[in-house]
């Protein structure tokens, strides 16, 4: 937050934009100014705005940068997927520092709950040294005919009087929804909204003729295609950047960026990701478990997707995802990325989808997003593009999506039985040259694994290395739906070794 001054300290002294004075403040305007002019001369007459000095670090990860905020000691940490930061940083954040014209005039950014959008915006503004005019219902919104639409431009004016500056649009589903969703809705203030937008599209179109170092930062949960188009052309604010539920990587740094111990976060953070939370949970359980207590973890339900982390397996499903990976050529596959990516897992899907979700996610390092609601195509495909991963569908449960998936996505695994009508590579086990116990073994602890049960080295024995390979896959699949271990599998299927 800055303040404008005038103070006799100053006086006599040459400032520009982003002087550090009075020790830990930052220059972020001085008024008068020969239009043009990097710097001017403080006297009884001119304002001086500034803020707090806002020092940052950004160290890249494996998958995703770390942003540290200092504030003369005290620090925040932020952790972003790779792609995420790096369009923000080329798009706004390299521009404006280096005295370039935008090409866009902000951002959109949507996703889940407590992913760290308005964070983001944060980060902008506090990087930048950007002045912030907050526009929310509460500050526009009238009761009378035109009155919304002129504490709008008000607000606008505002921003261009604060120069430079940040249009702050937090969770702006209010403003930002498509016109045309609007109008078929009725809605009973459709003229005002769209008076607000009109004059919103305006502004930004006058700032991109004219150069202009305003930047408008929205954040919102809705999908973007329920977002106007005209606000994501090129010129306006761009495609919207989607902000995805955190991966390990993320989630461990931050508990550790918090104060927990290393190898705890890095327990913590599998549960928290299995579980489907966001960075704000995260940073709940990080302060439970500074402050002695118990962090409460349970699984997300209503969530498109999951990013899943399983636990590691041993050397017998190692050396099975080993041989399926050699058979398949995926490794190089992958790198190559020649077309479309579309695998085909044909086993039940309590077997298929460990299967799946070990090779391509354990073994090979590939971002996974497994989709749990089939109204959530859109959003998972968005989260997997923006981590560059492969989208996990359950085909049996979810038949109707297969096509849609698949088409609108090049990196997709199919799992289930459900004869497919669109063109997948299968990944086939029990084909995969290899031993007979390596695949009966390795397949078991794989599954079982994935369902956080134990291997008994007397099922081992008695089981399964005397089942077919088609028996064992069906008392897999009684012990993926129902929890119970391989011997009980056996007794409810009936199945015969």
């Amino acid at each position: 937050m800055s303040t404008a001054v005038g103070l006799h300290e100053l006086y006599g002294l040459v400032v520009r934009v982003g002087d550090s004075v009075l020790g830990d403040c930052e220059v972020s305007m001085c008024i008068p100014y020969a239009r043009g002019a990097e710097s001017c001369t403080v006297v009884p007459t001119t304002v001086v705005e500034f803020g707090r000095l806002v020092r940052y670090e950004v160290s890249k990860l494996s998958k995703n940068y770390k942003i540290v905020l200092d504030y003369g000691g005290a620090t925040e940490t932020y952790i972003y997927p790779a792609r995420v930061w790096e369009v923000v940083n080329s798009t706004i954040v390299e521009i404006l520092r280096s005295g370039g014209r935008l090409r866009q005039q902000g951002a959109i950014f949507y996703g889940p709950p407590g992913v760290g959008k308005t964070s983001m915006c944060r980060i902008i503004v506090e990087i930048l040294g950007l002045n912030v005019v907050e526009v929310s219902p509460t500050t526009v919104l009238r009761k009378y005919l035109g009155e919304s639409e002129e504490a709008v431009e008000e607000m606008l004016t505002r921003a261009e009087e604060s120069e430079p500056s940040a249009v702050l649009l937090d969770d702006a589903e209010w403003l930002l929804m498509s016109r045309k969703y609007v109008m078929e809705s009725s809605h009973g203030a459709a003229g005002a909204y769209l008076g607000m937008m009109n004059l919103l599209l305006d502004y930004i179109e006058k700032w991109c003729r004219e150069g202009r170092r305003i930047v408008v930062l929205a954040t919102t949960n809705v999908g973007k295609d329920r977002l106007d188009p005209a606000l994501q052309r090129g010129g306006r604010l761009g495609k919207p950047i989607y902000i995805p539920l955190p991966d390990f990587e993320a989630v461990k740094e931050l508990l550790v960026a918090y104060g927990v111990e290393e190898r705890l976060a890095a327990a913590w953070a599998t549960r928290i990701v299995n579980a489907g939370l966001s960075m704000a949970d995260a940073v709940n359980v990080a302060r439970d478990l500074l402050a002695g207590r118990e962090p409460v973890v349970e699984p997300q339900h209503g969530v498109a997707y999951r990013r899943v982390l399983p636990s590691d397996v041993g050397s017998r499903a190692v050396d099975l995802l080993s041989k399926v990976s050699t058979r398949y050529n995926l490794p190089k596959v992958i790198a190559e990325r020649r077309g479309r990516l579309v695998y085909h897992v044909p086993y039940d899907e309590p077997v298929s989808v460990p299967v799946a979700v070990y090779l391509f996610g354990w073994y090979l390092k590939q971002p996974i997003l497994l989709l749990t609601d089939p109204r959530g195509v859109d959003e998972v495909i968005d989260a997997a593009e923006s981590v560059d991963g492969f989208v996990v569908v359950p085909v049996d449960s979810y038949p109707e999506i297969v096509p849609l998936v698949s088409f609108k996505y090049s990196k997709v695994v199919l799992c289930g039985k459900t004869v497919l009508k669109v063109r997948a590579t299968p990944i086939e086990v029990h084909t995969t040259p290899m031993d007979a116990e390596t695949r009966q073994v390795g397949l078991a602890e794989l599954v079982l694994t994935y369902y956080g049960l134990r291997l008994d080295p007397e099922e081992v024995d008695r089981y399964v290395k005397r089942a077919s390979v088609e028996s064992l896959i069906r008392v897999l699949s009684i012990v993926g739906t129902h929890g119970v271990s391989i011997r009980d599998a056996w007794s409810l299927g009936g199945v015969e070794r």
